[in-house]
């Protein structure tokens, strides 16, 4: 997400540069609002569905055994201990995942 809020950001800061320069027509000015009313849209939705890292807490278990209550694998286990630095056999307490 916040890659994605650096995105929008930086195309702001383009857009407004370009739109408010001198020698733009009509014509141009309103195809560039209207590619960055596009673009806007779909960088919402990506950040609808991007992952988050997300705190859990747990009793004693491994990065695996919790991929696989939360996600339904174990395939998720090492991202887990990655997050935890790390630590792959002795989680609990809090601990950080990425929300599906």
């Amino acid at each position: 997400v916040d890659d994605v809020d650096q995105v929008v950001n930086r195309m702001e800061e383009q857009y407004h540069s370009v739109i408010n320069g001198d020698g733009i027509d009509t014509e141009t000015r309103e195809a560039l609002t209207d590619l960055r009313e596009a673009a806007l849209t779909l960088l919402d939705s990506i950040k609808l569905t991007a992952r988050r890292v997300i705190d859990v807490r747990t009793h004693p278990t491994t990065a695996r055994l919790l991929a696989f209550k939360y996600y339904g694998d174990d395939q998720q286990g090492e991202a887990i201990a990655n997050l935890n630095s790390g630590n792959v056999s002795d989680l609990s307490g809090t601990v950080q995942v990425l929300t599906e």
